[in-house]
């Protein structure tokens, strides 16, 4: 169980360098312009990652549609919370924009520890002879980067008590229907169907095999329990970094 590989470290470090130095430049010129202003950088990113997906989603079908590409797993869920974060500003923000942000600390963590689970080396390998491989890793390079962008620009203002409510009650929704909808279609969105992970595959089928398919209801209630703590982890660490830059760089 490769955590890192050594295709992860050629792609991943450069790029997280040198998503630090954009976040830095940017605090520094607009750090302390309004928040429209201190937006338009997300705002860029958030139409990026929809142009991308919906190439991917047209690709998809001239090809015979993969079920894997229905945007159900949870990194699909940037396509959807990043553009609200970044353009909308009615009753309901408050609520998405905790998700969001909650969301890309999650990946960040993922991103840091166990980057192989997200994309595997032979995506980067391949990076530019299939599209899908370039969407990929370009996609959740970008969607990091959204970390940087809120803990640089001060694009969230964080209420503890309320956001971790909003963020869980959201992402219960989520695991409700993407981990119905992996056991009905047979499709593995957020590892709802099986684990990615070698360990944790063997011992889920080793459950099943020995209580039968109420085994399956555990492991996706577990994976929905881990989600959910990872979020916590996410929002804090995020929350953390926030007030360190505000210290660090004035």
């Amino acid at each position: 169980m490769d955590l890192w590989t050594k295709m992860h470290a050629k792609q991943l470090l450069p790029s997280i360098a040198v998503m630090i130095i954009l976040a830095i430049v940017l605090k520094v010129f607009i750090g302390k312009k309004s928040e429209k202003i201190r937006m338009i950088p997300f705002q860029i990113i958030s139409v990026i990652l929809v142009i991308l997906e919906v190439i991917k989603q047209v690709l998809s079908i001239k090809r015979g549609y993969d079920l894997y590409h229905i945007p159900l797993h949870v990194c699909s869920l940037f396509m959807i919370f990043y553009p609200l974060m970044a353009f909308y500003k009615g009753k309901l923000s408050k609520y998405i924009n905790g998700f969001a942000t909650a969301l890309t600390g999650a990946l960040f963590i993922l991103m840091i520890v166990y980057p192989n689970l997200i994309y595997s080396a032979g995506n980067i390998k391949n990076y530019f002879n299939s599209f899908f491989d370039f969407h990929t890793v370009t996609m959740h390079t970008i969607a990091m980067f959204g970390f940087f962008l809120i803990v640089f620009l001060d694009l969230y203002k964080f209420d503890v008590k309320k956001d971790i409510v909003y963020y869980l009650i959201i992402l219960l929704v989520y695991c409700a229907v993407a981990g119905t909808l992996a056991q009905v279609i047979q499709t593995n969105f957020n590892n709802f169907l099986e684990c990615n992970v070698p360990p944790i595959e063997n011992l889920r089928v080793s459950v099943i095999d020995a209580i039968g398919g109420v085994g399956q209801v555990l492991y996706v209630i577990i994976v929905s329990i881990v989600d959910s703590i990872v979020f916590t982890i996410a929002y804090f660490l995020i929350f953390g970094a926030n007030k360190l830059v505000k210290k660090l760089i004035k």
